[in-house]
């Protein structure tokens, strides 16, 4: 009885640890103009990171894509994501249904005119040995972008890894090919991180200051997404010291972890050993990490992946889905537009 007494007093105790491991602030305290918002993603935050791109085109203008695929691929059918989408099993017309969806939303005022992603910088990453999101998927996104006027587009599907974000020396061996490879980080001599970072903003970056973890705050999502959304209550971000204080312009870069690669499951792998937070810190860009949480009934999703197949509702790949509409709200506070 003793015994199990102290293993939930502990278990408690680790709990309250892990949530207080960063200082809580409000997204609201970044004093410097931000003048530009870019985002990536690994897998299901891949895919979502597409979806955002396309909604919010008039704010986005940069996108690297991480083991994604089409927007709205899986038709709001979470088997058609599982099987198709994720095995690159595409035809044309499959990226044609893409594009005519987009055309469709646009008309009805559902996401941002599509003319404003023909300045966007896009940058797609693949690894060959990737079984979870296989290389065709990414091979028929590359496709998809053709059809479009964006000022960069960029792919990467022959470097040697798995599935996961290729790191320059945190995670498991780079060339893993396992189905199950938790915290999704590989160990690969490659700053991924440093390369999206540049190839999203447009410019080369300098790295004069490592990270400060006095500077990556955890905030509450929950003024801008309730439960039922799929998304955790508590996210995080890394603000520059000169993005607090005011020191020049600041960028906005969104970082959307996979599934299995929540916080809760997998603590600060992500957010912190990623590798954008030394780069974000010398080059006056602040990262946003908003996260998902696992939910095995409703919403259904055990695996704490962002939705790109419907669980949070029908609209979930344009402006007004739950969790698009979420991390939007907290671009704009954080930027003060």
């Amino acid at each position: 009885m003793k015994m199990n007494f102290l293993r939930i007093f502990l278990s408690v105790l680790l709990i309250i640890t892990k949530a207080h491991a960063y200082s809580e602030t409000p997204l609201n305290v970044v004093k410097s103009p931000v003048d530009k918002i870019t985002v990536s993603g690994l897998s299901a935050g891949a895919f979502m990171a597409v979806q955002l791109q396309f909604a919010f085109s008039k704010d986005i203008s940069g996108v690297a894509v991480v083991a994604g695929g089409l927007f709205y691929c899986a038709k709001n059918q979470m088997w058609e994501g599982l099987t198709k989408c994720m095995s690159g099993e595409l035809s044309e017309g499959d990226i044609q249904f893409s594009i005519q969806t987009l055309k469709l939303y646009e008309s009805t005022g559902l996401i941002d005119p599509l003319e404003n992603v023909n300045d966007d910088k896009v940058f797609l990453f693949s690894g060959k040995f990737d079984r979870v999101v296989k290389t065709p998927a990414m091979e028929a996104l590359d496709k998809f972008y053709t059809h479009f006027d964006v000022d960069t587009l960029e792919a990467d599907f022959s470097f040697p890894a798995g599935h996961g974000f290729v790191t320059l020396d945190k995670g498991s061996t780079c060339e893993e090919t396992s189905l199950y490879n938790r915290p999704w980080l590989l160990n690969c001599n490659r700053d991924l991180a440093k390369e999206i970072l540049e190839k999203t903003l447009g410019r080369k970056l300098s790295l004069s200051k490592m990270a400060n973890r006095n500077n990556l705050h955890t905030f509450n999502q929950r003024p801008y997404a309730d439960m039922l959304s799929g998304m955790a209550s508590t996210g995080h971000v890394y603000i520059p010291e000169a993005c607090k204080e005011g020191h020049g312009n600041c960028s906005v870069h969104v970082a959307l972890h996979g599934c299995d690669q929540t916080p809760e499951t997998v603590g600060d792998a992500f957010i912190w050993h990623a590798g954008y937070n030394n780069w974000a810190e010398s080059n006056n860009v602040i990262v946003l990490y908003p996260a998902i949480t696992k939910t095995p009934l409703f919403p259904y999703n055990p695996m704490g992946c962002f939705d790109w197949w419907g669980y949070s509702g029908g609209q979930y790949a344009t402006k007004k889905g739950l969790q698009m509409k979420a991390i939007m709200d907290m671009v704009d506070v954080i930027s003060k537009r």
